[in-house]
C-alpha cells in the first residue's frame, strides 16, 4: 500500500498520526507493542493530512532515545523516512512482543499504555516491574 493511500484511509488499530514526536508517541507505540504492533506517523495530522516534520541530524536518534529511556523493558522502534508531497514524514513502527511493555512517565510510576489491557498482561507486567524495582526508592505504593 502507497502513503497517499494509507493516509486517506485513516487511523485505525494499527496506524496513528501525530504531528510531531512527544510523549503521546510513546505511548501509542506502547499499545501497539502490547497489542499486535502498528506504526506512528510523525508530521501528520488526525484527518490523515502531511504537515511534514522537520528532522535535524541527530532528531531521529534522540527519539529513539526518548522511547528507550521511558520503556521497561525498553522498546526500540523501527524507524523510516518518507517523503509526501514534499513534505517529510516520519514512520516509528513495532511489532508485537513476548513480554509486555510500560511506558514510565513523569510521577514515577509506570502507566500501561493500552486501554484494552487484559489481567494477563497487566500481571505479566507487574512482575517486570516489581523486579526493576526491587530496592528502589522511587516507588510509590
Amino acid at each position: 500500500m502507497d502513503i497517499t493511500h494509507l493516509l486517506q484511509k485513516g487511523e485505525n488499530q494499527h496506524v496513528e498520526f501525530k504531528t510531531s514526536f512527544n510523549d503521546e508517541v510513546i505511548i501509542s507505540l506502547v499499545a501497539f507493542s502490547n497489542a499486535k504492533g502498528g506504526a506512528v506517523y510523525i508530521g501528520v495530522t488526525d484527518d490523515g493530512t502531511a504537515k511534514g516534520v522537520l528532522l535535524g541530524k541527530e532528531t531521529v536518534a534522540q527519539w529513539i532515545n526518548d522511547v528507550k529511556n521511558k520503556t521497561a523493558p525498553v522498546l526500540i522502534p523501527d524507524v523510516e523516512t518518507v517523503v509526501v508531497e514534499t513534505k517529510t514524514i516520519a514512520v516509528l513502527q513495532t511489532g508485537r512482543k513476548c513480554q509486555s511493555v510500560a511506558h514510565y512517565n513523569r510521577s514515577s510510576k509506570f502507566a500501561f499504555a493500552n486501554t484494552q489491557y487484559k489481567l494477563g498482561c497487566l500481571l505479566r507486567c507487574s512482575t517486570y516491574i516489581g523486579r526493576y524495582f526491587v530496592g528502589k526508592s522511587t516507588v510509590s505504593h
